[in-house]
């Protein structure tokens, strides 16, 4: 038998961090969740005595998990526009936290860190894709607090994955900032992949139930350790039309990355 995980979740109130709490639970794995709208999560996962609650803001999150941040077996980051309250730099400096906190535990006893990003992000091994490209640049011209936010995100994390930190050493951190496009409900779970930009069957899509699933996975498996992996799912539909994007994301505003 698989031995019990222990995992943090961040963001678990959205509809991809429900998911992934939700899945990890089913699994027997212990979860911890630190969020501010702890009152969103169902009544069936809060019950669970594997789940461990507490309601925080980001700036009061660090005087919760300090303590706690050496047991878990990884860090499952969501925390994107839609589920931090405040500006980006919020976000920003809690991630500064959250590495300096980890550089504190011994090598080989650090967590594996999945972290949230989104395809405005780009790694050298992407190739264009015009759907990828356009979204990107509705992000800039309408979505300019979400810009900032993702940018915090990148300035952080995307170093120790393809920068000078990711290479042998002390400061070498197993990271992976995983790429999303478009999320949008669904119930299945298998179908999920990873890869680059443009590539392999890469498609704009993917649902928060395969998105969860893959997170869990390779938070075992470790396929990805240091890499920027695009995420998408098979099975999703088409991609939404430009129309479309732009709709959406005029109408969610800083709010624009929904997870």
């Amino acid at each position: 038998m698989a031995s019990q995980k222990n995992i943090l979740v961040l963001g678990s109130t959205g509809g991809s961090g429900l998911q992934t709490v939700a899945q990890a639970l089913e699994r027997g794995w212990k979860v911890t969740v630190a969020d501010r709208k702890t009152e969103k999560l169902p009544t069936k996962l809060t019950e669970n005595p594997n789940l461990t609650v507490f309601k925080s803001t980001l700036p009061e999150a660090p005087g919760h998990l300090d303590p706690l941040i050496d047991q878990f077996d990884a860090i499952i980051s969501l925390l994107g526009p839609n589920n931090t309250k405040g500006s980006g730099d919020e976000l920003e400096n809690f991630y500064k936290w959250l590495i300096t906190r980890l550089h504190k535990i011994p090598r080989a006893q650090r967590p594996y860190v999945l972290v949230v990003g989104t395809q405005t992000i780009q790694d050298p091994q992407d190739a264009f894709q015009l759907i990828t490209w356009v979204h990107v640049q509705i992000i800039g011209f309408v979505a300019k607090g979400a810009k900032h936010m993702i940018l915090g995100i990148e300035r952080q994390w995307k170093p120790y994955c393809i920068g000078e930190l990711a290479k042998d050493g002390d400061q070498q951190l197993d990271v992976c900032l995983f790429r999303l496009n478009m999320v949008k409900d669904g119930e299945q779970r298998e179908g999920a992949h990873a890869g680059y930009v443009g590539k392999g069957g890469h498609k704009p899509q993917l649902e928060r139930s395969q998105l969860a699933k893959w997170l869990l996975d390779e938070s075992e498996q470790k396929k990805w350790v240091r890499t920027l992996p695009a995420i998408w799912g098979d099975n999703v539909g088409l991609a939404m039309s430009v129309v479309g994007q732009f709709t959406q994301t005029r109408k969610a505003g800083q709010e624009q990355a929904q997870l």
